[in-house]
């Protein structure tokens, strides 16, 4: 915590501990400092990210001493730590273990592992591409197993892996009585020794020597798993250690003498008790900011501890997983009501040493005084509520909603919930109870219903929650009455007031975008994102995935590359080849640097990596590379073309990841878009999803998660096989196929694993939103990137107004698109067939959820905004013309009566199923269509609610035209007769133009002379 009332210059960092947890900064993690007083940001990256943040805590504090004692060595030099290179490790063997000017110099074993700390960390380094070369020379062994093995070269050959020095019974006790009782050699005591743990030290000491335990074993032990004496006596006493707190990570029985088991009750009931009250009377545990109690525990064979925190959080840990760390942790009630740690071995103030570094520092106040801290007791009325709380959460996982409290809710409501919205649940409960605590109420039974009113209140009022929130809290307790209603025990809760009143009135006003303010993505960013992610699909697949491969087989060949003469010779010839032919050496970009690229060449020579490097070294092969460095082009040839041109010259090795990275991100794009399909439930589609059709139309079969309810209308978390499969229009099956060829047989078609470039980590599931999020950014961005490298500033992907693009635009913006781009580039109308009639085909069987709501709601939204439209320019004096000019007037004459944004399925219907307000604007035939479905010409087999505007006839009754379609008709007349006058136009289609362009010109003409306007309709 840091406190800049007593630090100024600390203001502004209030929030240090949210960003160490955020960069992945544990209590107790070594950052280092450079001699003048700065963090290096990978040594920083290695210390919280890498392998290095899993060791023991012991190890950790150990190669970080290792680490200052080199990086200081280095500093002496003028060098950083990843300049380092072989000869400063071999100098530096040399002093830290046989230089005379040394003073303190190691023996093999301390060297052997400070080298292990430099290898670890150095090659982390070196797979990142921090650093150009490793200075860690390794070269192969064979281990105890006779397996090839990679070691250091420096590794001391002599070194003693162990040191012990054994004492006899007779001077261990010696040892005990002087060093730990601190008495004479006579045996009494020393009568200037005023200690108060040598009765705690020697039963720990004693135990050790008895058991055979370590250190970190005896030291993580809780009270009560330290044996008791028997009435009926007994030589020896057995216990169990936990799992996690051995060194092999297996539990294990431990025996300890009926002598030493009788010291450690001793010790329990006299200085640990005592060190207990004073630390209990002086309020020392009142003031630790993490605690957790043991409530009870459970369990024989697999004991449980069932513990509540500082929070109210209620939880339970085997008993055999609790590690050190949270040990320390634990309390339990001793006498009278009180706390106590639970872990065996306390210090003095009746503290251990990792709840003693929480203390803050005290502050001395004018009438502050030692006794005036209050005593730290867990009241009884608190231990009550948790008690409560507990059996309400039991009914809650174990228990359904009865029928009978479901009549008049809402459709949404279940009788069960999902074990997430068990939990969000649970946790508004335990919120609920500490707040209703500092009204002073110490039982939920006491809960009133303008305790609940008053609730509402602080949630919308001090905290600020928004409505849909707020609503997730009320429904909550809501919960929380009835399953206090059928619990075997009830409390009497009350029934909340907006459970018969209505829930309205108790949430913050409506915003004026309705509850899902989700925006659409603008035209303008997805036209040109689509076209991208086509050609990536469509037509960059076959050379990305031939590159990808080819990159594999370098890369493989490279990792088991083992270095021989033959191989450097065949380096060498690779090198004078490349001189000879003026060609420029293979490099990467580091740090903005240029460095070879070693596994690159080791694929193409067969030379190791690490032979690269150090040739690479030389320095005549680094003015080559500093003065002539080149990309590594894949040799796999380019296909794909952009207006018959290649897209790119060549792929090169380190950007084959990338490009898979893109692929995957492509057909994401593509199957969100143009399916209508939620993001978990393209991120769960898998192989196999779309078999082929034959003649038909091609279908997705997937999982749907948002809906999926079992027979009783509950929640299924894991999802189910969707009814009615999707609509599949050719590059969303072309992205099905090209993902087929990424990932395994018979697995998610995004798999977290098969699209984790270049590791393929073991990871479970598929690819996150998160990281979807990130990947369609980065695509738009390098989307953006290659439109101006091919010449086509005009495809260039702009920033959204509305944001990020993400990953749940794509649903909303499909339904935008359809209702108010009819026939253009999203439809799809010529290439791929009319989007709505796609899905609304395939969705017609369903009920009215999902896509065709959305559907619903942006055409209501789009008719809405013609008629308003049509409103302003009416009463700006513009004209109308047309069989359907009376009936568009009328329409927008209701429009300043119009109630505002449609948020709802139930608004977007209202709009729909009236015929006077369906107005919809086809700008692409210049004209209005006042819709009415007995005389719609563009439906000639049954009716719709809404026309089909790429079919519009000329001869149609529900045409209309303002005197903005008039301008429009002249203006593209004059281009037409513009491009009839050319000399290059062959003459038959200057006939054809022309016509053209008469024609339009005379439905100009005759919008002039038909047109009426609101004043003369009116009159």
């Amino acid at each position: 915590m840091v406190v800049t009332d007593r630090v100024p210059v600390l203001e502004g960092w209030e929030d240090l501990a949210e960003r160490e947890e955020r960069s992945g900064i544990h209590p107790g993690d070594p950052i280092l400092l450079s001699p003048d007083y700065r963090i290096d940001e990978v040594l920083s990256l290695y210390l919280c990210r890498s392998s290095f943040a899993r060791l023991e805590p012991e190890t950790k504090r150990n190669y970080a001493n290792d680490y200052c004692v080199f990086f200081d060595f280095l500093w002496a030099r003028g060098k950083n730590w990843s300049m380092a290179t072989a000869d400063d490790l071999w100098d530096f063997e040399d002093w830290r273990t046989r230089s005379p000017r040394n003073p303190r110099r190691v023996g093999g074993a301390r060297w052997n592992r400070g080298l292990a700390a430099l290898t670890r960390l150095y090659g982390w380094a070196a797979d990142r591409g921090f650093i150009v070369v490793n200075p860690i020379a390794m070269r192969p062994a064979l281990n105890r197993y006779g397996e090839l093995v990679s070691v250091p070269e420096a590794r001391a050959k002599h070194a003693k892996t162990s040191n012990v020095r054994r004492l006899t019974p007779r001077a261990f006790r010696l040892w005990v009585n002087v060093g730990l009782r601190r008495r004479t050699a006579e045996g009494r005591p020393h009568p200037q020794w005023v200690g108060r743990l040598e009765d705690r030290n020697a039963a720990f000491a004693d135990l050790l020597l008895s058991s055979g335990m370590r250190l970190t074993e005896a030291a993580s032990l809780l009270t009560f798993e330290v044996p008791s004496t028997r009435l009926d006596g007994g030589r020896y006493y057995c216990g169990r250690l936990a799992r996690v707190v051995t060194k092999s990570k297996k539990a294990r029985t431990f025996y300890a003498s009926a002598v030493v088991v009788g010291d450690v009750e001793g010790y329990v009931e006299s200085s640990r008790a005592e060190a207990v009250r004073r630390a209990q009377a002086r309020g020392r545990y009142e003031l630790l900011s993490e605690w957790r109690m043991i409530t009870h525990r459970s369990g024989r064979l697999r004991p449980m501890l069932h513990w509540c925190d500082q929070d109210g959080v209620v939880g339970q840990t085997p008993l055999g997983e609790a590690t050190v760390a949270e040990r320390m942790t634990y309390f339990i009630l001793a006498r009278a009501e009180a706390v106590a740690l639970a872990v065996l071995l306390v210090l003095d103030h009746g503290l251990n040493s990792v709840t003693v570094a929480e203390l803050p520092v005290p502050r001395a106040t004018p009438d502050s005084g030692e006794g005036s801290a209050p005593v730290y007791r867990i009241e009884l009325e608190k231990r009550r509520r948790g008690d409560e709380l507990r059996l309400l959460t039991y009914m809650l996982i174990n228990h359904s909603v009865p029928d009978s409290y479901l009549v008049g809710r809402r459709p949404s409501w279940r009788t069960r919930q999902s074990a997430r919205a068990i939990y969000g649940t649970f946790r508004t409960w335990a919120d609920f109870s500490n707040w209703a605590e500092k009204q002073g109420i110490s039982s939920l039974a006491a809960c009133s219903p303008a305790l609940f009113r008053n609730y509402s209140d602080y949630l919308i009022g001090e905290r600020g929650l928004a409505r849909n929130t707020v609503q997730h809290h009320l429904i909550a307790l809501t919960r929380l009455w009835i399953f206090d209603g059928i619990s075997s025990r009830p409390l009497g809760i009350c029934e909340p007031p907006w459970s018969s009143e209505g829930i309205d009135d108790y949430l913050p006003a409506a915003a004026a975008g309705g509850e899902n303010v989700t925006e659409p993505i603008s035209p303008d960013t997805m036209g040109p994102l689509l076209i991208w992610a086509l050609r990536v699909v469509d037509d960059f697949a076959p050379d990305i995935l031939a590159a990808w491969e080819h990159n594999r087989r370098l890369h493989a060949r490279a990792r088991q590359a083992v270095g021989t003469p033959a191989t450097l010779a065949a380096l060498h010839d690779y090198l004078a080849g490349l001189v000879a032919r003026g060609e420029p050496l293979p490099t990467k970009r580091l740090a903005g640097q240029p460095a070879v690229a070693s596994y690159y060449i080791a694929g193409l020579t067969g030379a190791s990596p690490m032979q690269i490097s150090n040739q690479c070294q030389l320095p005549k092969w680094r003015r080559y590379r500093d003065q002539n460095p080149g990309p590594c082009p894949l040799p796999t040839p380019i296909r794909g073309r952009i207006d018959g041109r290649p897209w790119t010259e060549a792929i090169d090795y380190h950007e084959a990841t990338g490009l898979m990275r893109h692929l995957g991100t492509a057909c994401f794009i593509v199957l969100s878009y143009l399916t209508g399909q939620r993001p978990g439930e393209t991120l769960g589609l898998r192989t196999g999803c779309c078999p082929d059709p034959g003649d038909g139309r091609p279908l997705i079969y997937g999982h749907t998660f948002k809906t999926a309810r079992d027979e009783e209308g509950n929640h299924l978390s894991q999802g189910q096989m969707r009814g009615v499969p999707w609509v599949a229009i050719p590059p969303a099956r072309n992205a099905i196929q090209v993902l087929e060829q990424v990932v395994p047989a018979d697995s998610l078609l995004f798999g977290a694993t098969a699209h984790d470039y270049p590791a393929h980590r073991p990871l479970k599931g598929a690819l996150t939103r998160s990281t979807m999020f990130d990947r369609v950014e980065a695509f738009a961005a390098w989307a953006s990137d290659l439109a101006i490298r091919t010449g086509r500033p005009e495809e260039v992907v702009p920033d959204d107004p509305h944001g990020a693009i993400g990953t749940e635009r794509f649903r909303r913006a499909l339904a935008w698109h359809i209702a108010r781009r009819p026939g253009g580039l999203v439809a799809l109308a010529v290439q791929y067939g009319h989007m709505r009639t796609a899905i609304s085909g395939n969705y017609a069987s369903r009920s009215r959820d999902g896509i065709h709501d959305l559907l619903d709601i942006e055409t209501a939204r789009a008719t809405a905004d013609t008629f308003v439209t049509l409103h302003d320019d009416l009463g700006a004096g513009v004209g109308l013309s047309g069989p359907a000019a009376r009936r568009a007037i009328h329409a927008a004459a209701q429009a300043p009566a119009f109630p505002g944004s449609i948020r709802t399925a139930r608004q977007a219907e209202a709009i729909l199923h009236n015929r006077s307000l369906s107005v919809h604007d086809n700008p692409h035939a210049y004209l209005m269509c006042v819709y009415n479905p007995d005389k719609a010409l563009c439906h000639r087999l049954g009716l719709g609610d809404t026309p089909t505007l790429n079919r519009c006839v000329p001869t149609c009754t529900n045409i209309a035209r303002t005197d903005h379609h008039a301008e429009q008709l002249t203006t593209q007349a004059d281009g037409l007769e513009k491009n009839a006058a050319s000399e290059l136009t062959p003459e038959p289609l200057r006939d054809r133009l022309r016509g053209r362009a008469a024609t339009l010109r005379d439905l100009a003409e005759q919008h002039y002379r038909t047109r009426l306007t609101s004043q003369e309709t009116s009159s």
